[in-house]
């Protein structure tokens, strides 16, 4: 007996392949095995994007991360603001977050990966949304510069986070 996969049988699939209960039953399903190409293609596929995205990145800094029209004044306050400001309200929202008893107790390792999330220089991704309108070469700078000052920023709210942790 032939099946024949329709598109919608794909995403089904790998939607239900996600599921560990779902992959045990398997052995039930037979027919279900041919979905699994899905899971892989995608997987692939996802990996493929991320040395894309980097080049589109590059790209957009073809000229160098001064060329673009955001002024000094403007793409240091970007800086200021990501780098600066958003860790000490990263700060609050985890401490507020275990005053009220939202995290697990004793587990100061997820605490340190919440603390950390907020030090974390801006996402590439933001550049590749960004140059789909029309700004990539702004953002390909200002990205630029915020992971250079991360390099530094990040290594001094590590040294408070381990400090308040510990």
């Amino acid at each position: 007996m032939a099946i024949t996969i329709k598109p919608s049988m794909i995403l089904n699939g790998y939607i239900l392949l996600r599921i560990p209960l779902f992959r045990i039953e398997l052995d039930f399903f037979p027919d279900w095995e041919n979905l699994c190409f899905g899971d892989a293609s995608i997987l692939h596929d996802g990996n493929a994007m991320i040395p894309c995205i980097l080049l589109a990145l590059g790209g957009n800094l073809v000229d160098g991360p001064g060329s673009s029209k955001l002024g000094l004044r403007t793409t240091t306050a970007i800086i200021f603001g990501r780098l600066v400001l958003v860790p000490p309200a990263g700060i609050g929202i985890v401490l507020l977050a275990d005053k009220l008893g939202f995290l697990p107790p004793d587990d100061k390792m997820f605490r340190f990966v919440l603390l950390l999330q907020h030090s974390m220089p801006t996402s590439v991704l933001s550049g590749a949304i960004a140059n789909l309108r029309g700004c990539g070469r702004e953002s390909a700078a200002v990205l630029f510069w915020v992971h250079i000052f991360a390099i530094f920023s990040m290594a001094g709210w590590i040294v408070l986070y381990l400090h308040i942790l510990f």
